[in-house]
């Protein structure tokens, strides 16, 4: 990342996580358990920045 000559850059990274989340159920020889679960599915960034004037 840079800046221009005579300018300050202030940068902003925002970290985006898509989760998924459920309950499975597993047979367990002859009874069904519900077992609660929780994925990431995607993970994405987003990056801004704003340049100022050296004063």
């Amino acid at each position: 990342m840079e800046a221009q000559p005579g300018t300050n850059v202030t940068y902003t990274l925002t970290w985006l996580e898509t989760w998924e989340s459920g309950i499975a159920v597993v047979e367990a020889e002859t009874e069904l358990i519900e077992v609660p679960f929780r994925v990431r599915k995607s993970v994405t960034h987003n990056l801004g920045s704003e340049a100022f004037a050296c004063n």
